[in-house]
């Protein structure tokens, strides 16, 4: 599921023509939902259209704020990634991340997510 602090008109154009619209379960964006991240509100309806409790979810995103601490708020893990487009004021490790990357890590994302870590 993305959870996007976003612009519909241009977001799901966007996914369409990457087609990565098909790969996700579902897709919530704020300027539709009229709720933003880091409200904790905002995942929570990602949780419930799923069906799904916090412990079986993980958010992984690149804004300490908004993405991790919005996510920790709902209850829920996170796994952060800086990377160039973080705010520059985040420090390179999150304190409220469940797993901190510097940059796009998806090994390490993997290998937490199944456990190995």
């Amino acid at each position: 599921v993305l959870v996007s602090n976003a612009q519909s008109c241009f977001t799901r154009p966007e996914l369409a023509l990457l087609g990565l619209d098909k790969a996700l379960d579902d897709v919530l964006i704020s300027s539709e939902e009229g709720v933003r991240k880091p409200a904790a509100e905002f995942f929570e309806r990602a949780l419930q259209r799923e069906g799904i409790a916090t412990d079986q979810v993980v958010m992984v995103g690149n804004d300490a704020t908004s993405d991790i601490g919005g996510a920790a708020n709902a209850g829920i893990d996170g796994i952060y990634f800086n990377t160039e487009i973080s705010p520059s004021d985040d420090a390179l490790t999150c304190e409220r991340a469940a797993l901190s990357c510097r940059g796009a890590d998806y090994d390490a994302m993997l290998e937490f997510v199944l456990g190995r870590r």
